[in-house]
């Protein structure tokens, strides 16, 4: 929180050759020096992770900021292993393109953004759910998707069971999943045989399907709108 916009643009330009992880949370860095930042230390990094919060007069869904961001990651980050950052509507062809040149992502948390925390937000991504599967890399096995993606039965299962051919080991969902939702990746746990944690945030689903998922996948956590744990 103390860092200051001066400071970051002072570090964005340095050459740090064995630098792994870059993190900014609580903070508002200005687009243009992480662009920078990650454009000169991209290839030595493994872990990024960016809490975005937009600067005033920044906040306005057409900016185009954070979109170069991504497009920042996406060049110049090839052996990114870890991965968390939010995902706004606008992104998802930043996003795509992320994905297929990021090759050796085995953690990927798709978060949400400043911009999307009103309650009853969302965006629809039936048209890129199952598309991402053709392209997320074979090495992931977490996935968590946290930003407000609104998907359908169908989109969901096409996604799992026939375009993704990841492993997915530990899958996080949020919102906007029911109990449909729920029996689909239950099928996918049942039929893979790889996943063993579900992370689901203030999702509407109910006990009794809960437990019937729970007869497949080991660790079932459920968060409610507050982040209080619920059966």
């Amino acid at each position: 929180m103390p860092l200051r916009e001066d400071d970051l643009l002072t570090l964005a330009t340095a050459s740090f050759p064995h630098l792994r992880k870059l993190v900014f949370t609580r903070c508002k860095p200005p687009p243009i020096a992480l662009v920078t930042m990650i454009t000169t230390n991209g290839l030595s990094l493994r872990e990024f992770i960016l809490t975005w919060q937009c600067n005033e007069g920044a906040g306005k869904r057409s900016n185009p900021r954070h979109t170069r961001v991504l497009q920042a990651i996406a060049y110049n980050c090839p052996n990114l292993t870890y991965l968390d950052v939010p995902v706004e509507s606008k992104d998802l062809e930043e996003l795509y393109q992320l994905l297929r040149n990021c090759t050796k992502l085995v953690s990927l948390t798709i978060n949400t953004s400043a911009n999307d925390n009103k309650e009853d937000f969302y965006y629809p991504v039936d048209h890129f759910l199952p598309a991402m599967g053709f392209v997320i890399p074979n090495t992931l096995n977490r996935l968590k998707i946290f930003a407000p993606w609104k998907f359908s039965v169908e989109s969901l299962q096409k996604f799992l069971l026939e375009t993704c051919k990841a492993q997915i080991k530990c899958m996080g969902l949020y919102r906007w999943v029911k109990d449909e939702h729920l029996a689909v990746v239950t099928r996918y746990a049942k039929e893979k045989k790889c996943l063993r944690i579900l992370i689901l945030h203030w999702c509407e689903t109910t006990y009794p399907v809960r437990k019937k998922a729970r007869e497949t996948i080991v660790d079932l956590q459920v968060f409610d709108s507050i982040g209080r744990r619920i059966e």
